[in-house]
């Protein structure tokens, strides 16, 4: 019998000033060093249309690529790569406790 797969719940945030759980300051565990793919992620928000739409609707703003960057940028420096995401792994009832994405990714992971 194949075992059930992982359930994984990972939350993504650019830092710790700008994110709240329930108006708790919520802590990012760790930074996905991403250096490699920014040009990608750019191409591809570019590219979705719906989003650019919703931000210029409900924020009146068009520089959501350039937020992109400065967002990468801002964990990257905390992470001390170039370019990063910050996440919080979710270790409630049901979800690993290991270090999931550390194993699948090696070293672009950074603790923070």
């Amino acid at each position: 019998m194949q075992s059930p797969p992982r359930v994984l719940s990972f939350c993504a945030h650019p830092d710790d000033a700008e994110f709240r759980v329930a108006g708790t300051q919520a802590a990012t565990d760790f930074a996905i060093d991403v250096r490699s793919v920014v040009d990608v992620k750019e191409q591809m928000l570019v590219r979705h249309t719906s989003r650019r739409n919703w931000i210029r609707d409900h924020h009146h703003a068009d520089d959501y690529v350039l937020n992109l960057r400065e967002r990468d940028a801002a964990m990257g420096a905390r992470a001390g790569v170039p370019a990063a995401e910050g996440f919080t792994q979710h270790l409630g009832p049901g979800f690993p406790h290991e270090d999931v994405l550390g194993e699948a990714l090696g070293d672009k992971v950074r603790k923070l």
